[in-house]
C-alpha cells in the first residue's frame, strides 16, 4: 500500500475513534463529521434558544440542560432570546432556526467555547441534541447524578440529514407483549435511530390488547389468547390512560404513531 492511502487510513481511524469515544451505544452516526482539536466543557454552560424555535425543540434542550445540570451539579440555564437577526452568544450552548437547512436536518459547530445547533424544524432539533449527547460521556444519558465536574464534547463540525421523509420502526405487542414501560423505552432507542414512525400493532384475528370502555371484557377475555408457539397470558392488554402515556411519549419525541387495530 502506498504512504498516502496509509496516511489516509491512519486519519480516517482517528476519526471514527474520536468520534466513538463519546458516544453511547447505539443511535446513527451523522453522515458528515470533521473533527477538530480541543473540546467544549458543557457542564454549566447557559443554554441560549431562539424564540422561533417550537415548543417541543425548546423541551429537547431544556431536557439536556437538565441533564446536564443533574450530572456535573451545575446549573445550567436557559435562556430563550436568541436570534438570527441577532449577533447570537459566543459562548455557552446556542440553538438557531436556520431555514436554509432542510426537514429533519442539523448541523452543530463545536469550538472549545460554543455549541452551536442550527436546524429547521423540530426533529432536527431533536435529533440535534441526541447527537450531542451521543458525543457526551454515557453518564449523561444514564443520567448519574453529581459525578463529573467536566463534560467534554469533541470540538467538531457535524451535519446530518435524512434520505427518506418516513422511516418506521413496528412493534407487534400481539406475538411479543410488551409492557408500557418497554414501549417507551422503544421510542428512545428509535430517536436515536432517527425512526419517525412507530406501527404498533395490538390486535389480530386471534387477540384484542386494546382495553374498550364500551366493552371491557373484550380485552379481558381476549388478551393474549392462546395461539401456536405462544402460552396464553390472561390480562395482559393496554387501558386507555396506558395508551396516552405512549402517545405522549412519542409526541415529545415526534414520532407519530400507527395504532394497527383491525
Amino acid at each position: 500500500m502506498r504512504l498516502p492511502a496509509l496516511i489516509a487510513c491512519f486519519l480516517l481511524s482517528i476519526v471514527s475513534y474520536a468520534w466513538a469515544a463519546g458516544t453511547v451505544p447505539a443511535g446513527q452516526e451523522p453522515k458528515k463529521v470533521e473533527m477538530r482539536k480541543g473540546a467544549f466543557n458543557a457542564a454549566g454552560k447557559g443554554f441560549y434558544l431562539d424564540p422561533r424555535m417550537d415548543s417541543l425543540s425548546q423541551v429537547s434542550a431544556a431536557t439536556l440542560a437538565g441533564r446536564l445540570s443533574l450530572v456535573s451539579g451545575k446549573i445550567s440555564t436557559v435562556v430563550t432570546g436568541v436570534s438570527a437577526a441577532a449577533e447570537p452568544p459566543d459562548k455557552g450552548l446556542v440553538f438557531l432556526v436556520d431555514p436554509d437547512q432542510a426537514s429533519e436536518a442539523f448541523k452543530l459547530d463545536i469550538t472549545p467555547a460554543r455549541l452551536l445547533v442550527k436546524a429547521s424544524d423540530t426533529r432536527g432539533f431533536i435529533y440535534a441534541v441526541q447527537t450531542v449527547m451521543q458525543m457526551m460521556p454515557p453518564e449523561v444519558s444514564e443520567r448519574v447524578a453529581n459525578v463529573l465536574p467536566r463534560i467534554p464534547v469533541p470540538c467538531a463540525l457535524v451535519e446530518d440529514w435524512q434520505d427518506e421523509a418516513e422511516r418506521k420502526h413496528e412493534i407487534d405487542c400481539v406475538s411479543q407483549w410488551l409492557e408500557p414501560s418497554a414501549l417507551r423505552d422503544s421510542l428512545a432507542h428509535m430517536v436515536r435511530d432517527r425512526k419517525n414512525v412507530l406501527v404498533w400493532r395490538m390486535r389480530d384475528s386471534r387477540s384484542w390488547m386494546k382495553a374498550l370502555a364500551s366493552d371491557p371484557a373484550l380485552a379481558e377475555k381476549w388478551a393474549y389468547a392462546a395461539f401456536s408457539g405462544n402460552a396464553t397470558r390472561e390480562g395482559d392488554f393496554y387501558t386507555d390512560e396506558q395508551i396516552a402515556q405512549v402517545l405522549s411519549a412519542a409526541k415529545s419525541y415526534a414520532i407519530e404513531v400507527y395504532q394497527i387495530i383491525y
